[in-house]
């Protein structure tokens, strides 16, 4: 059995959103939050494999981080007594252990700002895979997901982790949604988080590479780090449909730039930039009637390579 590390970090409270994502990033399997003292700080608790031990260290030299041994079955899934439920846009993340709350039909404003919006609830549990809701790249998926979502649509969640983004397109009125991750943790996490839901029919998910994909979609969805989002701008952009658009995280708000210039070839015009606490997100949308990259080969639309 591969061995477990834990990597204790303390940081301010501002900090804990960014340097979680540095964690999650380089291979941390689960987190808890401890706060300090008066909690201006936060003790940051990483269960890490063994193999991502060098990576994780790396992610937070600059913290003086502490390694103790763990025993996997007591420390991997200690946050989740500190979980609670997340508000974006329209939704609202619950954890899947909480008993399930009904849809609530009461005014508010959602992420396309109308006054109304029905709250849909996403039931999830991410199990070893990013994706519980708490993170803020988390959060600005999921409200272009409201955002942009349109009944009928085709979807596709490249690397998915917990799913959570896959079912609140479902949930949203997507009629096919194509769901890939390369970890089989994050592929048993968003099958078995569309079952709970009850969006599994049309959630299509497996460890396909994006290059194994093949078709357009009107959304695609890629919350997974800035440099792999600069190496697969070409795949990406050949997944996109015309009128269609790309939504990118998963990076700092000074990577912002090197992501989008990467991107610019693909999507010439203007990209929509937001940020928060740190992260930023890109909009980029091709042109009705735009053909997919010269080069970049594209089967049926939304058709995958199976």
């Amino acid at each position: 059995m591969q061995g477990w590390r834990q990597v204790r970090v303390e940081v301010d409270a501002t900090a804990v959103d960014i340097v979680s994502g540095a964690l999650w990033g380089a291979g941390a399997a689960g987190i808890e939050e401890c706060p300090v003292a008066s909690g201006a700080r936060c003790a940051l608790l990483a269960a890490v494999p063994a193999d991502r031990l060098e990576a994780v260290l790396d992610a937070v030299s600059e913290l003086d981080p502490v390694v103790a041994d763990l025993d996997p079955g007591a420390g991997l899934d200690t946050w989740k007594r500190h979980a609670r439920p997340v508000e974006a846009g329209p939704f609202v993340v619950e954890p899947a252990w909480w008993a399930p709350a009904a849809t609530s039909a009461a005014p508010g404003v959602g992420a396309c700002g109308g006054v109304g919006t029905e709250r849909r609830h996403l039931r999830i549990d991410p199990g070893r895979s990013f994706g519980s809701g708490s993170h803020v790249t988390t959060r600005l998926m999921l409200e272009a997901v409201g955002r942009f979502t349109r009944p009928g649509s085709r979807m596709l969640d490249v690397g998915c982790g917990s799913g959570v983004l896959s079912v609140a397109a479902a949930l949203s009125g997507a009629s096919e949604v194509r769901a890939i991750d390369i970890d089989p943790h994050a592929v048993e996490a968003t099958i078995a988080n569309a079952r709970r839901n009850g969006v599994g029919a049309r959630i299509d998910c497996d460890g396909a590479s994006l290059e194994q994909v093949r078709g357009v979609f009107d959304l695609v969805l890629a919350n997974i780090g800035a440099s792999v989002l600069v190496d697969l701008a070409g795949p990406l952009a050949a997944r996109v449909a015309p009128g269609g658009r790309l939504v990118l995280s998963g990076m700092l708000d000074e990577q912002v730039d090197q992501v989008a210039a990467a991107h610019a070839h693909a999507f010439p015009e203007r990209a929509e930039r937001r940020g928060r606490d740190g992260w930023g997100l890109l909009v980029l949308c091709r042109p009705a009637g735009s053909p997919a990259p010269s080069g970049s080969p594209v089967g049926e639309r939304g058709s995958p390579d199976r």
